[in-house]
């Protein structure tokens, strides 16, 4: 079955806030998509979400993904499944954290434009052009990289520069880049494994990847507030002008985590959409 957007929520715990994410894409997308739940062994998430969200795909995950380069190897596996066993096509894949969500209207619409401007965008996001960090630690690495791609007849890309990338915590990919990176055997073994093997994020190797399958990686627009820690009043975010934001999960001020702070925040949004509170 084809769909122009299917929606990949990567998460761990915490269904209640994974519902709120489905509810925030439901509330505000162009489009009917197909939204999946990919899970990291915890059978429950499936249990508890799926009778409340009967149209919602789950894969659960039998590997011990984590985080990291743990998330590299999940949507490898989730992607594999969704499109092989389920048989599923699409225009646009977006891959999102469970602390992401959309905060406007037609906010799919909006970013899917970008690809319009260059055929050769395969993926786009949060742009980050020389992170020091995986600049050194992709560079360390990547004579073995380079090496396991010639020993499975992979030419390496030439345009790829070491550790730049887009945030795994927001990206969309063209349903003809993915295409690219299933038909190539680039989610398969070894490459999945790379980001466990290599102990590199999934933000890099996701890029890595894109550029294996000849397309490149680009910033998605400013209307994208997508950073690592929140650094200002979330309740400001929709007046700026922000379509989407990450993360729900820290508050202002970046002090410590708590699902009773995360849910503050997300109650604040779900007032504002006119939805009943998370309790």
């Amino acid at each position: 079955m084809h769909y122009r957007q299917v929606f990949f929520i990567r998460a761990h715990l915490f269904p209640e806030f994974i519902s709120d994410t489905i509810d925030t894409i439901r509330y505000y997308s162009t489009t009917d998509s197909l939204i999946v739940v990919t899970v990291d062994r915890n059978k429950d998430i499936e249990r508890v979400l799926k009778p409340l969200y009967p149209s919602v795909k789950f894969f659960t995950s039998s590997s011990n993904c984590g985080w990291g380069g743990g998330l590299w190897l999940l949507f490898c596996e989730a992607l594999c499944w969704l499109t092989r066993t389920e048989n599923v096509s699409f225009d646009y894949l977006w891959n999102v954290d469970y602390d992401w969500i959309a905060i406007a209207p037609a906010f799919d619409s909006y970013f899917t434009k970008k690809f319009s401007e260059d055929k050769n965008i395969g993926q786009i996001g949060r742009h980050s052009p020389n992170s020091a960090y995986w600049t050194r630690r992709v560079k360390q690495r990547l004579r073995s990289i380079k090496g396991q791609f010639a020993a499975h007849g992979k030419p390496f890309p030439r345009n790829y520069k070491p550790g730049e990338h887009v945030a795994g915590a927001c990206s969309v990919f063209k349903g003809s880049c993915a295409s690219q990176m299933l038909s190539m055997g680039l989610l398969d073994r070894p490459f999945r494994d790379f980001g466990l093997m290599y102990k590199i994020a999934d933000d890099p190797m996701l890029s890595m990847m894109t550029n294996a399958a000849g397309y490149r990686f680009c910033e998605m627009g400013e209307k994208a507030y997508i950073k690592w820690r929140l650094d200002e009043d979330y309740k400001k975010l929709q007046s700026r002008g922000f379509l989407c934001f990450h993360p729900t999960k820290l508050t202002p001020g970046n002090t410590s985590y708590s699902a009773e702070k995360e849910m503050v925040c997300r109650n604040y949004f779900r007032e504002l959409r006119g939805q009943s509170p998370i309790v």
